[in-house]
């Protein structure tokens, strides 16, 4: 699952792994997707989804075919995002008991941990810093503080 952005790190993944897995991405709006041909070419067979409609592929939430798609064929998920999605992500994987592994996007101010400004909460009640940690990490261990989280 890609949101935004975050295609740059799974394109990287589905390059080192082709036909291995399957991409489901999201955009807010058809303005910022990447151009059809390329998105083809690097993941055959993606489902691309806009929030707003526009742009090529289906309209709502990239998580609600991954929802269907998990319903069919389990698997664990890999993720990069916004927070919110992967939020929504770390639920979807609960209730269809797959792993989550998230790279997460977090902003660092020192790189070393100390200032804390990437740190995640985790369900266990202590705290996770992205620069020392990840970014890539179990996000299933992280409290996104998502409602059914």
């Amino acid at each position: 699952m890609a949101g935004g952005a975050g295609l740059g790190p799974m394109a990287s993944f589905l390059e080192a792994l082709p036909g291995r897995a399957r991409l489901f991405y999201g955009e807010r709006s058809g303005s910022l997707q990447v151009d059809r041909g390329f998105l083809s070419r690097l993941a055959p067979g993606a489902v691309a989804v806009t929030e707003d409609g526009s742009g090529y592929g289906l309209r709502g939430l990239a998580t609600a075919p991954l929802e269907v798609a998990l319903g069919k064929d389990p698997r664990p998920i890999l993720a990069c995002g916004p927070p919110a999605m992967l939020a929504a992500l770390a639920s979807l994987a609960r209730r269809n008991s797959v792993p989550l592994v998230a790279c997460a996007e977090a902003r660092m101010g020192c790189g070393l941990g100390i200032c804390l400004s990437c740190s995640l909460p985790l369900l266990d009640g202590s705290n996770l810093s992205v620069c020392q940690h990840g970014p890539v990490i179990d996000g299933l261990a992280v409290d996104w503080g998502w409602p059914g989280d």
